[in-house]
């Protein structure tokens, strides 16, 4: 039933019905987390939602949850938290992950951080063409911001 009201986009009923099961694992954290990330403002719910995954111990965050918050980070132009996911994210060991890197280079760039963007990019042992277009896609609105300023 999450995921179907999570796929539906009827994030509320999604919640309820999360917020009765009895147990609750990272499958569950990451649903609820992206349903919000995809969602109309619903990326500072993501974010809240994920602190209380890590303080209440229910789950251990795996490569899609930490994809999800990364980009909510990015969504939300939150370099500090974005910042403090890279760090989980390296603990974890997953910042060879495909996803990982296209979501740390779109956090990069919408936070107009294209060194760190480029790092990202030139770290990463297997680039996709969505990689890619995620660095040039920055990079031309870096440079079309520093025109008009």
């Amino acid at each position: 039933m999450l995921v179907g009201y999570v796929e539906c986009d009827l994030m509320s009923e999604a919640l309820s019905v999360f917020d009765r099961m009895p147990r609750r694992g990272v499958v569950e954290w990451t649903t609820l987390i992206s349903g919000y990330v995809k969602s109309e403002d619903g990326c500072k719910k993501a974010l809240e939602l994920f602190r209380v995954m890590r303080e209440s111990c229910e789950a251990v965050p795996n490569e899609f949850t930490l994809d999800c918050v990364t980009r909510a980070c990015g969504r939300l132009g939150d370099l500090w938290g974005g910042r403090l996911v890279h760090g989980l994210i390296l603990k974890s060991g997953f910042e060879y992950e495909c996803s990982i890197g296209g979501a740390l280079i779109c956090l990069y760039s919408s936070c107009e951080f294209m060194d760190d963007a480029k790092k990202v990019y030139d770290n990463m042992l297997v680039r996709c063409a969505n990689d890619s277009n995620e660095l040039i896609g920055g990079l031309l609105k870096w440079v079309r911001s520093k025109k008009l300023s």
